[in-house]
């Protein structure tokens, strides 16, 4: 709608620039318009900056926010990033932690210490839900357990 944003310095309508940045901020790409003909660069550049948002999408832009204000994430936040990004890994449970490897379900006390009950472990893609309290845990187990957001959040993931 600025007078800069259209190639020969008139001022654009409102519908032709708000379908425009609303079809690049949702990557559908329809224009009413010869974009190259009818937008000046900086126009142009916009509707590309609009397009790369629209393409990383909301969790990813919203991730990349937190890591630079250096806020650490909690299991909820990781497990909603991993969701939106489709990733494989936890498929609902907690990836061992360091602290937690070759330690026993009983030597780990998850009720006394978190507040929270271990309800399977995971180990190659199966999962064993009644797991020896005596067994030591390996790298590339998780668990999963039930608890409060908060309980689980308090675990040193």
């Amino acid at each position: 709608m600025m007078p800069f944003s259209t190639s020969d310095g008139n001022r654009s309508d409102l519908v032709t620039a708000l379908f425009s940045s609303t079809s690049a901020a949702c990557v559908t790409g329809l224009s009413v318009v010869d974009v190259g003909k009818y937008y000046s660069f900086w126009c142009q550049l916009f509707i590309l900056l609009l397009m790369q948002v629209g393409g990383l999408g909301y969790m990813t832009s919203t991730t990349f926010l937190l890591l630079l204000l250096g806020r650490r994430f909690s299991l909820q936040d990781k497990m909603a990033i991993q969701r939106s990004l489709d990733l494989p890994g936890m498929g609902g449970g907690l990836d061992l932690v360091r602290s937690f490897d070759d330690k026993t379900i009983a030597e780990l006390e998850l009720r006394r210490n978190y507040g929270l009950n271990l309800l399977a472990v995971n180990r190659g893609n199966k999962f064993e839900i009644n797991f020896p309290p005596t067994e030591r845990l390996r790298k590339g187990t998780s668990i999963v357990v039930i608890g409060s957001n908060k309980d689980i959040d308090r675990l040193p993931v």
